[in-house]
């Protein structure tokens, strides 16, 4: 099944909103950034977060296409830690140069922020294009979501479909320097 909405929500890379308090944040937390190290807890953990929460959409089917989807090197995760514990983090799909957003979750404020910035400064490292976050609300609009029409969304796509993700980007990894 594919939606496609007559309007997009997508992040460019360059006009990500990183807030005073989110900065603060970042230097008392000191995270350790890591991408795809723990990829089946980040999925579980945003599962659990939002059936706790509303509901979620995250079935035990899609949790297992989801697994799948990473053992092929198709899905991704970026995972914050504190003190050796996972504390927020990010999943999704890398389709040529575009991060297609999933889910996100934290158990400590500001963490899932973390992941999204730790992602953007991943992904402008290594030539992306932008993130998809499929439809907008107000907690990605304060990241600097904005909304385009779909067929400029697909014009996008088939721009960034010309990227070549480098082999060893996704390569299980901590980040360093990643919010200087």
């Amino acid at each position: 099944m594919w939606w496609t909405p007559s309007e997009r929500g997508i992040l460019e890379l360059d006009e990500f909103h990183c807030g005073k308090t989110l900065k603060k944040a970042q230097r008392k937390l000191k995270p350790t950034v890591t991408v795809n190290t723990a990829f089946n807890q980040v999925i579980e953990a945003c599962r659990d977060q939002r059936m706790a929460a509303e509901g979620t959409w995250i079935t035990n089917a899609m949790l297992s296409a989801y697994q799948q989807a990473h053992i092929q090197g198709i899905a991704h995760s970026v995972e914050i830690w504190h003190e050796e514990k996972l504390v927020g983090g990010l999943y999704g799909i890398m389709q040529s140069g575009v991060f297609c957003g999933e889910s996100m979750f934290h158990t400590v404020p500001n963490t899932s922020k973390m992941a999204m910035w730790a992602l953007v400064n991943w992904l402008k490292a290594h030539k992306a294009s932008f993130i998809d976050c499929q439809l907008e609300n107000p907690y990605l609009t304060s990241l600097g979501l904005k909304v385009i029409p779909r067929p400029e969304f697909l014009t996008r796509l088939k721009l960034a479909g010309q990227f070549q993700v480098p082999s060893s980007m996704w390569q299980p990894q901590e980040l360093k320097a990643i919010y200087e």
